[in-house]
């Protein structure tokens, strides 16, 4: 029996085309990607954090009471710390990978040793750095995940005049100018 784990690095393949199998196990275990291509440029994953949660909802009844009624799954959060030590063009270098991937809304996937996060977007980003360690340059990266479900249909009106008549509201009658 396959896990779910393996049912995402199989749905991570088939987009994007396993570019890294020539390497066997040389092969990146860490890094943030689109359709197989890193898109952040850094020497080390420092840490990640991975937040899901399901809270319960509640509602008041009488006498002070709460009733739960539904548990809501929301999207995940990942949270990526990345560091560059080296020269300053290899910081600047990945200050810009980061810089030309925060502000767009297309999707990135995210990959571990573990596991495959699929379809997620960042959200926010922070830098430091600090006395003790001036070579090494530190980023952390938050993700949010982005559920695609539904998809909208629009019918193009062919002639006009035989699209039927709406009915959106009262219509105040106007005297017309005199001629």
């Amino acid at each position: 029996m396959r896990d779910g784990a393996d049912k995402q690095l199989d749905a991570w393949d088939s987009r994007c085309v396993q570019p890294f199998a020539v390497l066997g196990a040389l092969a990146p275990q860490w890094g943030i990607y689109q359709d197989g291509e890193l898109v952040v440029i850094a020497d080390s994953t420092i840490s990640f954090e991975y937040r899901q949660a399901n809270p319960i909802s509640d509602y008041p009844v009488e006498e002070g009471g709460f009733q739960s009624y539904d548990k809501v799954a929301l999207p995940a959060e990942i949270r990526v710390k990345v560091a560059t030590g080296g020269t300053v063009s290899d910081r600047q270098e990945m200050l810009a990978s980061i810089d030309a991937v925060m502000s767009t809304t297309e999707f990135y996937d995210v990959l571990t040793p573990e596991a495959v996060f699929l379809s997620y977007n960042f959200t926010h980003r922070d830098f430091k750095r600090d006395k003790d360690h001036t070579g090494i340059f530190t980023v952390d990266l938050w993700l949010s995940e982005v559920r695609v479900t539904a998809t909208s249909t629009f019918s193009n009106t062919q002639q006009p005049a035989e699209a039927g008549q709406q009915n959106i509201g009262n219509v105040q009658s106007q005297d017309l100018p005199p001629t």
